[in-house]
């Protein structure tokens, strides 16, 4: 970045879209993709499920990179902090 106009000379080499999608009373769907076009490849997807419930969150995690896959479970007591 230019450092007094605060612009950039370079084109954009990723991309990153998300968001979040409610599917029925408690669950939702958190989503995450990253694309590189530099390197023509997928740099990051991540799928989240997720239960709220007054007491508590569950999420289960889905996370595949160009090096690895990953699952796993996340539970949030509220109250707590997360």
């Amino acid at each position: 970045m230019d450092e007094y106009r605060s612009e950039r000379h370079d084109e954009v080499k990723t991309v990153n879209v998300g968001g979040n999608l409610n599917l029925y009373g408690p669950c939702s769907v958190r989503f995450n993709y990253s694309y590189d076009f530099e390197r023509t490849e997928n740099v990051e997807r991540n799928l989240n499920l997720i239960y709220n419930h007054q007491c508590f969150q569950i999420t289960g995690v889905f996370s595949k990179d160009a090096y690895e896959e990953s699952y796993g479970m996340r539970v949030v007591l509220t109250g707590l902090g997360e």
